[in-house]
């Protein structure tokens, strides 16, 4: 937990409609958030992509980053797209710090991150982008690699109003050993009501309702068009759920309407290949 610094990081390269904008990080640091100054709106940047070597730690679109962002408190979109790398709202720095992307030291697993950039594909009809990156860093720590947050995106789909169970997003893996919350985008209706399993056991079951009740109880501001379960919602970073060991993880949703359901997923676990 050493002495934070903000500064500007390199220019990106490709900025322009229709491109893929990258920006390169500079190794030898450990990176605790970063932040893109545009003129482009949300719908603008499609898709953002934070990669580790050669591995992606970060999907999800800017308007779901803003979504979360907002949900765990945090300021938003009003051109700075704000991506946090720390986890975030919990009680104790390091607890949030855990998760801060450490490059360029090789700790006790053998692990190091040597590269590291961001890329954000930008709509065809942007007009006349910019894009400035800052980054808030430390000094890298002898730990390495440590414990990396993957937030991973994956697309189902409901036929129709009922039940919709999905049992096949990743789980008991080293790179999902357990799950800190997990966004659902419906893109039609609403959940009204979420259940989740773990080995065959419900571990959290609520309406939408009582799930908003409890966050806005904790330490999280429910959004509009959006369901989360959080494990840390009360700020407590210890209680994101294991998921080692187990043969099953599913969702079981209550959809008011057919409608693809993007689940924005943040896991913890090793960097991996």
């Amino acid at each position: 937990m050493g002495q934070r610094i903000f500064k500007k990081v390199q220019s990106p390269e490709g900025v322009a409609a229709g491109q893929t904008a990258t920006v390169r990080f500079a190794i030898g640091s450990k990176y605790h958030d970063i932040a893109l100054v545009t003129n482009m709106t949300l719908a603008n940047m499609t898709e953002v992509r934070l990669i580790a070597n050669n591995k992606t730690v970060h999907r999800y679109t800017a308007a779901q980053r803003d979504k979360i962002n907002q949900f765990y408190g945090l300021e938003a979109f009003a051109g700075i797209l704000y991506i946090p790398l720390d986890r975030k709202a919990l009680q104790s720095r390091a607890m949030e710090e855990v998760t801060g992307i450490n490059t360029g030291v090789r700790g006790a697993s053998g692990e190091r991150i040597g590269a590291l950039y961001l890329e954000v594909d930008i709509a065809a009809d942007a007009v006349t982008p910019s894009l400035d990156v800052y980054a808030t860093q430390s000094a890298a720590g002898a730990e390495g690699v440590g414990t990396v947050m993957h937030v991973t995106t994956h697309n189902r789909t409901s036929g129709g109003s009922g039940d919709l169970e999905i049992s096949d997003l990743p789980f008991n893996a080293p790179t999902a050993a357990a799950i800190n919350a997990v966004f659902m985008f419906p893109t039609a209706g609403t959940i009204s009501k979420i259940i989740v399993e773990r080995g065959l056991f419900k571990v959290f079951e609520r309406t939408q309702a009582l799930n908003e009740f409890y966050q806005k109880n904790g330490e999280r501001f429910p959004q509009a068009g959006m369901q989360a379960v959080d494990f840390t919602e009360n700020g407590y970073g210890a209680n994101a759920l294991d998921l080692r060991g187990y043969q099953d993880y599913r969702y079981r949703l209550t959809m008011s309407a057919a409608a693809t359901v993007p689940f924005v997923s943040e896991y913890l676990g090793v960097l991996g290949d």
